[in-house]
């Protein structure tokens, strides 16, 4: 079996060329009372993508405070109905990455569904992030959404 290759063995990315992305994924149950650890994990691992599921946000919670003064773009989606629970949020480093949010098409509004494309010189890059309650596992309308959202 050949040994894996040594990180000097790896290409650098530069001109917005992306070999590799750090990407998190995480079910919050309520990153509001997490923020400070939320700043901590950012601070410490410096992920290029963080999806967090479950986030129970609200619009009483600005995007500032999510990120705390780091260099992240956020792009998310609060519970819509005033229902505690639920939401999903995407955090994109700026340092690294150009990500752009893609809208959502209205039909989907009432959905826990976030959409970025993350933009390298010769390709882009979509990411869905989504939280589905378990009180919708037999719903079949969460592939189709996903599946429209690819073929965006």
């Amino acid at each position: 079996m050949p040994d894996r290759p040594k990180s000097t063995d790896c290409p650098s990315a530069s001109n917005n060329d992306v070999y590799s992305l750090s990407c998190v994924l995480l079910n919050a149950r309520s990153i509001v009372n997490k923020i400070h650890e939320l700043h901590h994990f950012i601070s410490c691992n410096n992920p290029d993508l963080l999806c967090i599921s479950e986030s129970w946000l609200t619009q009483s919670i600005t995007d500032e405070l999510l990120v705390g003064g780091l260099d992240y773009s956020v792009n998310r989606k609060d519970r819509s109905t005033g229902e505690r629970g639920g939401g999903v949020l995407l955090l994109t480093r700026n340092s690294t990455i150009q990500s752009y949010s893609v809208p959502i098409p209205i039909k989907y509004s009432s959905l826990d569904i976030v959409c970025t494309d993350i933009v390298t010189s010769n390709s882009t890059l979509r990411i869905i992030g989504c939280y589905n309650p378990p009180s919708t596992d037999n719903d079949k309308t969460g592939v189709a959404i996903t599946l429209d959202l690819v073929t965006c």
